[in-house]
């Protein structure tokens, strides 16, 4: 009996090919270059020649729903989309120039308007419907008038839903009240409606025309929660055929009752269904079904409410099919009607969102602090001097509300945003505030402020600087904050001080004082200068390595030494031979034997002898 039908049913796609070889005629009305001009992905297969493209339009353009010319747009399958009073209505630059004639403002839609972005109607998307189907993009391109085609031939009986119609029976972003695993959308036409044309018309895997879907039956991959049940459906089941066998590959993960699947735990395993169209090998269909733990959770677990307001709470849950149940553990204290919160009365409430799937619930809970409006200070009173400054914090409910802080008496003390700066001696009330309902809350501080005790403090009370360097004293503390200050120091020939900068002068202590008067009254801050002899290496060097004298002349020698006050020694080697020096002149005495002589200079320092020497060579 299978292979009769199967025999019947090849039997019937024979002459039905047959059927369309002899009764595809040449179009009379086709023009190449517009066909071109539209279809850039089938120029890319077949090229232009219009032999080549009119065939392609013959065996799937029409199909397809592929203007075959200008004048053919108006029988074009898009036609059943476009909404001539919403088109109108959106464009009336369109109207003023085609006027409104439903023809000449579907032609403009294909001409003109699909490229500008215009919308077909109130309900369809076409950059959604693009973006929600990778397997269109990946044949189509940019090419959106391809998009429109295949939604108004293939994408509707598809069940491809987003981006919808309002005569397709699943409407954007709804699904059927029972799950189907049918052929899935981009199995059937990314699949199949894409690879006819393209792949008649180029042997090439690149970006395919669209063409009819598959009719073969096929099943549809799922997701399913823990508990939930799925009625599973074969698509495109030939007239006649029936499944014969469900099969799941682990039960324990997805368990089956004929045909309807319950997800048991987490996991994902392969269903089975066997058709009996053939006695012999009959055909086995195959999809893949997900189950993922069933949830639900909070956008908050804590809120604050104030009584008589309201605040929302959303919540996020699998599968989201499932109803929610709002609860609430204390209804006196907080209502809850679909996530939106009310505060009855000052206390606590636990809210509760509930789904139960497969008999199990589901449960997220918020805890909701009901207030009634309050505002507290930390202090209640307060104590300055002058100049200080001091903060008050305020406890404010409900928590967002915003304070206003205001001073009885700003002569006194000023308040900006809870800090309070003293300004004079007195007494004042700081008050913090805020109006809700038409009803005003107050917390008040008593604020005393006394004369500001004089006072001098300096960063340093010791300091060692060398000879030569300096060290900078400022005031820490300086009560008045006016004050002038004066500085001195105890021995000017060790140290001194100018604005607070201390030079050292020579090794030894002294004291620097920092003075303030108020009142007529000294007060004072003091520090101890230690000043430190640098330590330097002891050297002498003449200002010439070598000279020559003539008989009977002389020159002199300088030295320069560190310390810069050693005694310098001279001395020569050539004594005898008429050549002397003194304190650094040399003379060379008109009998002078000698032809050279050496002259050293030294010094002695902590018992250690330095020395330079000068070359004199004797002339005539």
């Amino acid at each position: 009996m299978a292979r009769n039908k199967t025999l019947v049913r090849f039997m019937a796609i024979a002459v039905a090919a047959a059927t369309v070889a002899s009764s595809v005629p040449a179009y009379a009305a086709f023009d190449a270059a517009y066909y071109a001009q539209q279809n850039p992905d089938v120029v890319a297969k077949v090229g232009t020649s219009r032999k080549a493209l009119e065939n392609h339009y013959n065996l799937f353009g029409k199909k397809e729903g592929r203007a075959s010319s200008a004048a053919d747009v108006t029988s074009s399958p898009i036609r059943q989309l476009f909404d001539a009073a919403f088109y109108a209505k959106q464009n009336p630059d369109v109207v003023a120039v085609f006027g409104d004639n439903a023809d000449a403002l579907f032609n403009h839609f294909m001409a003109f308007g699909i490229k500008e972005g215009r919308q077909i109607n109130q309900y369809f998307d076409v950059n959604a419907y693009k973006a929600a189907y990778p397997d269109l993009a990946a044949a189509f391109g940019d090419n959106m008038e391809m998009y429109y085609q295949h939604f108004a031939t293939l994408g509707q009986k598809e069940h491809r839903t987003l981006g919808g119609f309002p005569s397709e029976s699943i409407l954007p972003g709804k699904t059927t009240a029972t799950k189907a695993a049918a052929a899935s959308s981009g199995g059937s036409s990314g699949g199949s409606s894409g690879g006819a044309s393209g792949g008649s018309s180029s042997s090439s895997s690149t970006t395919p025309s669209p063409a009819p879907a598959s009719t073969a039956p096929a099943l549809e991959n799922a997701t399913i929660a823990v508990g939930e049940n799925l009625a599973l459906a074969v698509k495109n089941l030939p007239d006649g055929v029936t499944v014969a066998r469900w099969a799941s590959s682990d039960a324990t993960i997805v368990s089956l009752a004929s045909n309807v699947a319950t997800g048991e735990a987490v996991g994902t395993v392969k269903i089975t269904a066997i058709l009996d169209d053939d006695d012999e090998k009959p055909t086995e269909l195959t999809c893949t079904i997900t189950v993922t733990a069933a949830s639900i959770k909070l956008d908050k677990t804590n809120l604050d409410v104030a009584v008589g307001k309201t605040e929302a709470l959303s919540a996020t849950r699998y599968p989201t099919s499932e109803n929610i149940t709002w609860i609430t553990s204390n209804p006196s204290v907080a209502t809850v009607v679909n996530g939106t919160v009310t505060g009855v009365k000052a206390g606590t409430a636990d809210i509760t969102a509930r789904i139960t799937v497969g008999g199990i619930d589901y449960t997220a809970t918020c805890k909701v602090n009901v207030t009634s409006p309050s505002i507290k200070l930390d202090k209640s009173s307060l104590s300055l001097e002058e100049e200080e400054t001091a903060v008050l914090t305020a406890t404010v409910l409900p928590s967002a509300t915003s304070v206003t802080w205001t001073s009885d008496n700003t002569n006194v003390a000023t308040v900006s945003g809870g800090t309070v700066e003293a300004v004079a001696p007195g007494s004042t009330i700081i008050t913090a505030s805020f109006g809700l309902d038409g009803v005003t809350y107050k917390a008040t501080c008593a604020v005393t402020v006394n004369k500001i005790t004089p006072e001098i403090k300096l960063n340093k009370t010791t300091a060692t600087v060398d000879v030569g360097s300096t060290v900078v004293l400022s005031s820490t503390s300086l009560k008045p904050s006016d004050a002038v200050i004066t500085w001195s120091t105890s021995d000017a020939t060790i140290a001194t001080v100018t604005n607070g900068t201390v030079n050292g002068v020579k090794a030894g202590t002294a004291t620097i004082t920092a003075k303030i008067t108020v009142d007529g009254k000294d007060y004072t801050a003091t520090c101890t200068v230690e000043v430190k002899a640098v330590a330097v290496t002891p050297s002498i060097s003449l200002n010439e390595r070598a000279v020559t004298i003539a008989k009977g002349n002389n020159a002199t020698l300088t030295a320069t030494t560190v310390p810069a006050d050693a005694v310098v020694t001279w001395a020569s080697d050539a004594t005898g031979g008429g050549v002397t020096v003194s304190g650094g002149v040399v003379t060379v005495n008109s009998d002078s034997t000698a032809t050279t002589a050496t002259i050293t200079a030294s010094i002695t320092v902590d018992g250690t002898t330095y020395s330079d020497e000068c070359v004199v060579t004797v002339g005539e």
